[in-house]
C-alpha cells in the first residue's frame, strides 16, 4: 500500500513539474521571460534533472540578458 501511495506521489510531482513547464513555455511564447523563468524554476524544484527545463532555463535567462 505505501508503495502504490509513493508512486502515485511521484507521478503527481511529474504532473506538477510537466504543468508549470508548460506555463512557462506559454508565457515565454508571449515574450513575458521573467514570469516564464518563475514557472521553469520551480517546475525544476520539483524534477531538478529534466533536461527540457534546464533548457528553458537557460533560453529565459538568455533573453533576459538581452533585454
Amino acid at each position: 500500500m505505501m508503495a502504490a501511495s509513493i508512486a502515485a506521489n511521484a507521478k503527481e510531482i511529474e504532473n506538477q513539474a510537466v504543468t508549470l513547464n508548460n506555463c512557462g513555455v506559454e508565457f515565454a511564447q508571449e515574450g513575458n521571460f521573467e514570469d516564464a523563468l518563475d514557472c521553469f524554476l520551480e517546475a525544476q524544484c520539483l524534477v531538478p534533472d529534466d533536461p527540457s527545463i534546464r533548457k528553458n532555463i537557460q533560453i529565459c535567462l538568455e533573453a533576459l540578458d538581452d533585454d
